[in-house]
């Protein structure tokens, strides 16, 4: 009898344990699907910050271009003026046959130099958005990265619970 009871002892010992083995391997395969979840999460940003990216890219080739028209339209007020020489306001005074034809003058005067300020605003704003797409572009980058170190960083964490169920599995087997 005391056999018995000592062998029953064990089997019961050897049945929490088995038990306990099975709960283990239950909580490590829904730590499993939570990591698999969050993976198939990680690849979707990965791919939401490439479509980003390519979004910035052309936003960016598009700024540049707009900027380069400005330039250029800078570069032809700059070399006109050049052209041209200076103009004064006794000039015009001076050479005015009317008080209407100064007015005109003025007003022709006044004209040009708001054309000028506009490109040259319009030149800043394009420099502007094409310094903005570029902080845009390296933050959606920077983020991808960081995306992707996550991703692995998740991979492993995986391989290493499917480790850990695995040698459940066989420690369950084994008893």
């Amino acid at each position: 009898k005391e056999q018995q009871a000592d062998l029953q002892s064990k089997l019961d010992e050897l049945e929490n344990s088995q038990n306990a083995a099975l709960d283990q391997k239950f909580l490590l395969e829904e730590k499993i699907n939570v990591l698999q979840e969050q993976i198939a999460l990680s690849e979707q940003a990965i791919q939401d910050y490439g479509e980003m990216i390519d979004q910035k890219e052309v936003e960016l080739a598009e700024a540049q271009e707009e900027e380069a028209k400005y330039q250029e339209e800078f570069n032809q007020r700059v070399r006109s003026m050049e052209e041209r020489g200076n103009v004064s306001y006794w000039s015009v005074l001076f050479n005015a046959n009317s008080f209407s034809d100064l007015l005109d003058q003025i007003n022709a005067i006044s004209e040009v130099m708001d054309y000028d300020n506009q490109v040259m605003d319009n030149l800043a704003a394009a420099r502007q958005a094409v310094a903005d797409a570029k902080a845009d572009l390296e933050e959606n980058k920077a983020a991808e990265e960081a995306a992707k170190a996550d991703l692995e960083s998740q991979k492993a964490e995986l391989e290493t619970e499917q480790a850990n169920v695995d040698a459940v599995i066989s420690e369950i087997e084994s008893q």
